[in-house]
């Protein structure tokens, strides 16, 4: 598949974020200072300036917009080590009367969530018909955990936590797939393993995982899913850190399957990358033509600056 790649000026060492805020892309990404970055540029371009918050963090930030796109969380790590991870925290992000988007300077703890590594996964889903976020991480003892947030709330406030009976080398990514939350990570074996919970849940059936032995990275993947149930899985090889893909989808028994074929698997030119990848699908009018594109950002090895890479998917049918 043809891709057009975007090199930005900002640089970083952590696993940058893109997504998409009203017309806008918005960029999350941890400077060489710790600093803790939102930027945003106009849709279909990637002129992304340094944007720094009052907030650091040695780890990787992650944003979650609402559908208008006019507010949203920010979710990240503190610097201090506590229990042998790091205390996730959030603050709310919104736009102030001109349309420039801010992030609140108050910070808040999220009730006993220690991250070992400070990837949080993040996605935003429906519980009783009420907005909620989905969080994963992994905590001090490698564990994944989970726990659904309720942002319609004055003072955002989470669910019991669970605790998978599932240690994770890297990761977890999230994502909805057919109207189900779907998990990525790679294991103790940094195998790459696929689980589903049933709807409007975070009871992820790990009798059920999907297991690709042949799949392994020492850093998160990373899962993106339009909305007909398709989408594409990200990760960075283990042996040579190289960005590969491969599409994923449900079958008619409504199990995860994954495309190796030619047509539906690859990686992204020239990309080697530091750190864990990102990903999101956008559509956009060209020619009067409605386009589904991908784009993936990660942190390129040597020059450490962020990439963008950026292409039309090809769909082959799943067996």
């Amino acid at each position: 598949m043809p891709q057009e790649i975007i090199t930005t000026t900002e640089m970083t060492e952590k696993r940058p974020s893109i997504v998409w805020g009203k017309d806008q892309n918005l960029l999350v990404w941890t400077g060489i200072d710790y600093v803790i970055n939102i930027s945003s540029s106009p849709m279909d371009t990637f002129n992304f300036k340094s944007s720094p918050t009052k907030f650091k963090t040695y780890k990787d930030p992650t944003l979650v917009m609402f559908p208008t796109g006019d507010s949203g969380y920010l979710f990240w790590t503190g610097t201090i080590k506590t229990d042998d991870g790091y205390q996730i925290l959030y603050a709310e992000v919104k736009r102030d009367a001109n349309g420039k988007l801010v992030l609140d300077d108050r910070s808040t703890e999220l009730t006993s969530a220690i991250s070992l590594d400070g990837i949080i996964a993040a996605t935003l889903t429906t519980q009783n018909g009420q907005l909620v976020i989905n969080l994963a991480w992994r905590n001090q003892h490698k564990h994944v955990c989970l726990t659904q947030v309720q942002p319609w709330k004055k003072v955002m406030s989470s669910w019991s936590q669970t605790q998978l009976d599932q240690k994770a080398n890297a990761g977890p990514a999230l994502a909805t797939i057919g109207g189900r939350p779907i998990m990525v990570y790679f294991d103790d074996n940094k195998h790459l393993n696929i689980v589903l919970a049933p709807k409007n849940t975070i009871n992820f059936d790990l009798h059920n995982k999907v297991i690709f032995k042949d799949i392994s990275s020492n850093y998160a993947p990373s899962i993106v899913v339009q909305s007909v149930g398709i989408g594409y899985v990200f990760w960075v090889g283990a042996s040579d850190a190289k960005l590969n893909y491969h599409q994923i989808g449900m079958d008619a028994r409504g199990e995860v399957v994954m495309n190796t074929q030619v047509e539906g698997s690859g990686v992204i030119k020239d990309a080697i990358a530091v750190a864990a990848p990102s990903a999101r699908m956008v559509a956009r009018q060209t020619d009067g033509q409605h386009a589904a594109l991908l784009q993936v950002v990660w942190t390129q090895s040597g020059s450490r600056y962020i990439k963008i890479a950026e292409f039309e998917p090809h769909y082959t049918a799943l067996t």
